[in-house]
């Protein structure tokens, strides 16, 4: 992926505020707690990840499915077209 120069510019002031945001988060809690907050955090991370890979494939599933679906409805259509055009000209 390629940013343009104004995304790489809006991208490099955004880093800057979120790790500010982390540092002063992260400065807010007792050093004791830190520890579990972060084990937290990454646990979260990884829970969000897979749900958004289940999700991605059952979208995949769920669109191949109407594939099939919309082929074998229009295969049917077409058969039907020609059986109806065979017993027309019979």
């Amino acid at each position: 992926m390629r940013l343009a120069a104004a995304g790489s510019t809006i991208l490099a002031a955004a880093t800057q505020y979120a790790r500010a945001a982390d540092a002063a988060i992260l400065d807010s809690l007792p050093r004791t707690k830190r520890r579990a907050f972060l084990n937290t955090l990454t646990k979260l991370a990884k829970a969000s990840e897979e749900a958004a890979a289940k999700l991605e494939r059952e979208n995949k599933r769920d669109a191949k499915r109407a594939k099939r679906q919309r082929e074998k409805k229009k295969a049917q259509k077409t058969r039907r077209k020609r059986n109806a055009a065979r017993e027309h000209s019979s």
